[in-house]
């Protein structure tokens, strides 16, 4: 089944994310000197990356700055094929999909020259958004499966 297969994918990338990846992070922090940091309001990329050149040098800087790109172009990728998906399936229609791609592309400039904190403000309510719009779509397909 096409369904389960989906999300068993889903599951698995969760798992990885959030237990894997999380806390092999948070083991390089922890384990570095970072109790010695003098920067008032340091943010966690902030931290992470301290904790990186602390233990790497300035490939762990080179070796974060790819991982982070790579984690930010799959998650645009596949939230960019969510939504045309489900635009898909609500619709029926093709014809949302130019304006989807349109305002990805607003949201991808708009987030390269915003406050980092403004950002994830942004990121936090579309999540929260997305979850609602989730739930509320596995509430109408309980019968299908």
């Amino acid at each position: 089944n096409d369904i389960e297969k989906q999300a068993n994918v889903q599951i698995i990338g969760t798992f990885f994310t959030s237990l894997i990846i999380c806390t092999i992070t948070a083991l390089i922090i922890l384990t570095s000197n970072y109790q010695n940091l003098s920067v008032a309001n340091i943010n966690g990329i902030e931290l992470v990356s301290y904790a990186f050149f602390e233990h790497f040098g300035y490939f762990g800087i080179i070796m974060l700055t790819i991982m982070i790109f790579l984690f930010a172009f799959s998650t645009i990728v596949t939230s960019y094929y969510y939504g045309e998906i489900n635009i898909k399936y609500l619709t029926k229609s093709n014809k949302y999909i130019n304006l989807l791609k349109i305002i990805v592309i607003i949201i991808i400039i708009y987030s390269a020259f915003t406050n980092p904190q403004k950002l994830w403000l942004i990121v936090d309510i579309i999540v929260a958004l997305i979850s609602l719009i989730n739930v509320y779509a596995m509430y109408k397909l309980r019968k299908k499966l």
